[in-house]
């Protein structure tokens, strides 16, 4: 076990004191993966109807397809739902 000096011991419970007080007031963000690193979304990929309709709007389901991309901060919501970290959870969920 490393030896660790008192003033090494107390930053280390400063930075937990600090840590929890930023997780309490939830002006933390945990990201699910480092910004800028490759993920996968699964995104429509429709043509227009042929009455003219936008993408998608006709009823008719879209296709899907899997596009690498970089993870960016806008994606977070959309984690585990369109954005996924591997290739294969993005195909799995473009065919569900």
């Amino acid at each position: 076990m490393e030896k660790y000096t008192l003033e090494e011991y107390t930053e280390l419970i400063e930075l937990g004191l600090k840590y929890k007080e930023l997780t309490d007031s939830k002006k933390i963000l945990i990201l699910p993966c480092p910004l800028g690193s490759m993920v996968y979304q699964v995104v429509p990929e429709c043509e227009p109807c042929k009455m003219g309709e936008a993408k998608g709007s006709c009823g008719k389901p879209c296709k899907k397809k899997v596009m690498q991309t970089i993870f960016k901060i806008e994606m977070i919501e959309e984690y585990g739902k369109t954005v996924f970290r591997t290739e294969a959870q993005a195909i799995v969920a473009s065919v569900s």
